[in-house]
Parts: C-alpha cells; structure tokens; sequence
C-alpha cells in the first residue's frame, strides 16, 4: 500500500490522541496579542488563550513557514511522496493560498491540498473519513476524492451569546451586532460547504438548542459523525448533550471539541454548536 502523510492546521480540532495515532502533522498559527505573539498549540494553551481574550481581542496571522519546512523533512526522512494538506476554509483565512504557493516548490512530493470549505471538525470530520478509508487500503486518489466527498455531508451550526469578535471581524454587521447584544438576541450561524449563513436570531438557550436538533433531524443520516463544541465553558456541551443524548449514543463518533485559539479569535468565547458529518 502507497503510503500517505496527513497535514492539517490549527484549526482543526481534532483530539490530540487521534492527531498522534495517525501521525497527523500540524500547522499552527500565530495568535497576536498588543504585547506578544503567541503560536498556537505551542506555547500557548486553550485555557490561557480564553483568559488572556477576557481584556482583549487578539488577532491572527500565518505561522512561521519554518513549521511548513519541516514537516516536508520529515516527511521525506518517512520515505513518503504522497501528502493530503487539509485546511480551514479558504473563504475565512489565507491559508489554503498560501500553502497552494508553498507546496509548488516541493518537487520531491505528490501534494494534494484540500479546502474544508469549513473549519473546526467540519475540517476534521472529513480528513477522519480519508484517513479510515486510507487504513483500508484506499489508494491516494481515491482518499483524496473521499475526503473531499465527506465534506459536502459535513454541516456547523452554531450560537453566540457573546457578538464581539463576530463584529470585529465582520462576520457580523456592525449595527446588527450592536442591536443584536443590546437586545440580547442570540443568532445561529450554519457552515456548509463554504457557504456561512444566520439562519435564526433566539433569545435563550433552550431555544437554540431546540432549532439545534430541529435542524440535526432534518440534515443527519442514519451513520454520521457528531461533535459539540464550547470555548472558555464546557458547560455549554453539557446541555447540548442532554438534549442530544440518544444522537450521540448511536453516533459513530463522537467528541466535545475545546476550540481551537485560532478560530477563538473570530468566535469569541460565549459560544456553543455542533458539528455532524453523514458518511
């Protein structure tokens, strides 16, 4: 069997046990703070992220291309020429071009870079569904279009209690933020194939954990994967699940994703969701 090297960034959520089961390289990125800049996933962790966000919004930028270099090293060191490059969407970051670019000058490599369309599981869930069809003896061609199959099955939706990153970075109107917060409307937003949508302004919890699951019964198979997702309260999964316990007792797999600093930047830390992808 051909082998294969997998590249993500560091947006992708993924447990770290599954990440170092499957030698899956990471890319981070830089979380720009007014006094320091800090590498996500290196040397600083979710927890400090969340508590340092309390006084001040940072923002994002690509890591070093020293990270990018020695993945390829090692890679070449495996005796590997094939790799799959998974990304965050490259509607919400640079990052999917930037590695485009990047990957031109490996002539030592047969590189497949893959837009999520997507980001947090919404990019894992689908690299998942590669990599299980590649321990099955998937060969590269087939993995990738598996890959990028899996992520036309693959929806986000969630809640924000909490609009100001959103309004920063543009996700949000500014005035419809502001009337919004003031209001204490609470809007779901829906991730699919590239395509970032408010579906539905709430005014409680319960509400949005109710159009959570109306949505979850309209769009989810029989087979899927499924996941919750919080920033600085996990709290937040605790009620999800409570609503969704008989979902993620028949799901295949499922886990609570701590987001990422790199996605906190733009969601801010008063969020919850989920995230399913059909197989």
């Amino acid at each position: 069997m051909e082998k294969i090297a997998f590249i993500i960034d560091a947006a992708c959520d993924l447990p770290q046990e599954y990440i170092e089961e499957n030698n899956i390289y990471i890319i981070p990125f830089s979380i720009n703070f007014s006094n320091k800049t800090y590498t996500d996933g290196v040397d600083i962790t979710r927890a400090e992220f969340y508590e340092m966000m309390k006084t001040e919004i940072p923002s994002t930028s690509i890591a070093s291309f020293s990270y990018l270099i020695n993945a390829f090293k090692d890679i070449h060191e495996r005796g590997i020429k094939n790799i799959i490059i998974m990304t965050l969407s490259s509607t919400l970051s640079s990052f999917y071009n930037y590695l485009k670019l990047a990957a031109e000058s490996q002539d030592n490599f047969n590189i497949k870079i893959i837009d999520s369309k997507s980001a947090s599981l919404g990019e894992g869930f689908p690299l998942m569904a590669g990599i299980n069809a590649y321990k099955n003896g998937a060969n590269f061609e087939e993995v990738a279009n598996i890959i990028e199959a899996a992520i036309e099955k693959t929806n986000i939706f969630v809640y924000f209690k909490d609009l100001k990153n959103l309004i920063k970075g543009g996700r949000v109107p500014l005035v419809k933020g502001y009337i919004a917060t003031a209001l204490s409307i609470m809007p779901i937003i829906r991730l699919h194939a590239a395509n970032l949508e408010i579906l539905k302004n709430v005014r409680s919890e319960k509400q949005a954990i109710k159009f959570l699951k109306s949505q979850f019964d309209k769009l989810a198979d029989k087979d899927y994967y499924l996941a919750t997702l919080y920033g600085n309260d996990e709290s937040y999964c605790e009620r999800i699940e409570e609503v969704f316990s008989d979902e993620i007792a028949n799901a295949k797999f499922y886990t609570r994703a701590n987001v990422t600093p790199t996605l906190g930047v733009h969601v801010g830390s008063e969020f919850s969701g989920i995230v399913f992808m059909n197989l």
